[in-house]
């Protein structure tokens, strides 16, 4: 623990919260508006204990985007900024590398600068931005996939073999809405899909025309 002017560093920390390894550093800011951060990274991670302690919530059946109101409050006393890299992490059942959290709040705005793992031979990253407007939420989002291998993935999830290759895949837009359905009606974006390496059977080639 070593204070410099108005922050306190955390610095090499060490430790484990259940079966979870956990090394870095904290910065605390003392002086208003309160300034947290850090940089922490773990060998392995199990999301399943903590996922179980969230409320259940499944949607209703044929519904996907839920109608109810989403409400987020975002403090305007607190510049945080977090940064946590795990190698190995297992979650639904299945297991990732190499994820990366960096997310930063500040001026009443979430910001997601990456959100990314390693998935069947492929790299998944994701940027988001969260803004609370009123009654309404702004959303930016930009998913970048690339080079996973669809036959491993699908094969990892049980689903059919519908096509093999190396795929591409990108994703980004705007949207304001109330609600998660609200979201996803008002998306406008573009999306850009390439397969390589590999072959889309007839009947899946068909139903996408």
């Amino acid at each position: 623990l070593t204070p410099v002017e108005y922050d306190l560093h955390f610095g090499n920390l060490t430790g484990e919260v259940g079966d979870v390894d956990l090394a870095g550093f904290i910065i605390v800011g003392m002086s208003a508006p309160h300034k947290v951060t850090s940089d922490l990274r773990s060998e392995a991670l199990d999301v399943e204990p903590y996922w179980n302690m969230l409320p259940a919530s499944a949607p209703p059946p044929g519904k996907f985007f839920l109608n109810d109101p989403i409400k987020l409050e975002l403090p305007e006393t607190v510049d945080l900024q977090v940064r946590y890299a795990v190698k190995s992490m297992k979650m639904g059942g299945h297991k990732f590398s190499n994820f990366l959290l960096d997310a930063q709040l500040n001026n009443h705005m979430l910001r997601f600068r990456h959100l990314d793992l390693n998935m069947a031979d492929g790299r998944i990253t994701n940027s988001l931005i969260v803004t609370p407007k009123a009654e309404t939420l702004a959303l930016s989002l930009q998913s970048n996939t690339a080079g996973v291998d669809m036959a491993r993935l699908l094969k990892q999830f049980g689903m059919p073999k519908y096509f093999k290759g190396k795929a591409n895949l990108l994703l980004e837009g705007k949207s304001n809405g109330a609600t998660m359905a609200e979201l996803a009606a008002g998306f406008d974006g573009r999306a850009y899909f390439e397969l390589q390496e590999g072959a889309i059977p007839k009947r899946l080639s068909s139903l996408l025309r």
